[in-house]
């Protein structure tokens, strides 16, 4: 989190972060969905023998089977590296929104009969997510692209834009933009530290489980009310000014675990502290917040959310106080007795905790 001052005594936080270039989260749900029936944290029982332990997609890979929605191979492998296709991903979105095909189109495509995700291709078509390459081909076995990956999530769990987003190689005249920025502007897809979206590389599979992870657990309703930029700043002003919550109430502050799980279902993710002995929590991760939970009550809160550090000097003005004993990656707000430390990466605010001073 960075150095802070001795004199800061902790009593609230949330965080507020980019995520991994092949990761993040989405907006509202297609009304098939039955995401919320999907209470699993990843099933210790579920083992694909070709997935590491240790990589940042067996979170969402062991989700997702538990969920019923991704089977592997038949044969205990999951089939990581592997480049998803295009049959693949039909049968993925089909599942999970409960699609069917009607008989209406028995000869829609002159490369999908008998295939073995046929019935799935004409359950997508038909509900508008994807289409064949104008030549009367589906290509069923092609590997799905980053491009066409936009085209699917977009489609399926009907995203709308939340902003502008430039990538150097998707200009707005591009007949992907539409979808690549929606898909950033929900925080699902970052491009490369160039800037670039690179539409045309080919999604890998574990690559797709997290994508489609992401955007399950985006859509599950936690009971949260911090929701937007201005809910944030009215939040951050109030704690500011009088030494409160504001309109961050949560239930979950100070209730163990077992009570949090009974407000709020099973984690998405459960992150053990790493080690027993410091003073690290446990965190208990849904969607865009994070429980921080030490051994008797859930302490802190964090959320995500992209805000700029110009942003922050709009709402504020200019701090009283810029860095203290902070690095140039950091830099304290203070107002009264309460201070705001923020540090930041890339011009988006990374992490921010509330702290009260005991000697001001």
């Amino acid at each position: 989190m960075g150095k802070k001052t001795s004199k800061a005594k902790k009593i609230f936080g949330f965080v507020i972060t980019t995520a991994l270039a092949t990761t993040m989260m989405v907006g509202t749900a297609n009304a098939q969905t039955t995401t919320n029936n999907y209470k699993v944290a990843g099933n210790a029982n579920t083992v694909f023998t070709d997935v590491p332990k240790d990589h940042w997609s067996k979170t969402a890979i062991d989700y997702l089977a538990a969920a019923g929605l991704f089977n592997g191979y038949g044969n205990g492998k999951f089939g990581f590296g592997d480049n998803i296709t295009r049959g693949q991903v039909t049968s993925l979105i089909a599942r999970h929104l409960g699609l069917t095909a009607n008989n209406e189109q028995s000869n829609m495509f002159n490369d999908i009969k008998n295939h073995m995700f046929e019935k799935d291709i004409k359950a997508i078509v038909q509900a508008g997510i994807m289409t064949g390459d104008g030549t009367g081909a589906f290509r069923p076995d092609d590997a799905l692209t980053r491009y066409e990956m936009a085209v699917v999530l977009q489609k399926a769990f009907q995203l709308q834009s939340k902003g502008q987003s430039n990538f150097k190689d998707v200009p707005q005249d591009h007949w992907a933009y539409k979808f690549v920025n929606t898909l950033r502007s929900n925080r699902i897809s970052y491009g490369d530290e160039a800037g670039n979206y690179n539409g045309n590389t080919l999604v890998k599979r574990e690559e797709y489980a997290q994508f489609l992870y992401n955007t399950l657990a985006k859509n599950r309703d936690y009971n949260f009310n911090i929701n937007t930029k201005e809910e944030m700043k009215q939040m951050l002003t109030t704690a500011l000014q009088n030494g409160t919550f504001g309109p961050f109430k949560l239930n979950a502050l100070g209730k163990d675990i077992s009570e949090v799980k009974k407000e709020f279902g099973v984690p998405d993710v459960w992150k053990q502290a790493p080690c027993t002995e410091c003073d690290a929590p446990n965190t208990a991760v849904y969607g865009d917040y994070n429980i921080d939970m030490y051994p008797s009550d859930a302490r802190y809160i964090w959320v995500k959310m992209d805000i700029s550090i110009n942003e922050l000097k709009e709402w504020f003005g200019e701090p009283d106080g810029i860095g203290e004993d902070m690095t140039s990656e950091g830099f304290i707000y203070n107002r009264g007795s309460y201070s705001l430390y923020f540090s930041f990466s890339d011009g988006y605010i990374q992490r921010a905790e509330i702290s009260k001073s005991e000697h001001h």
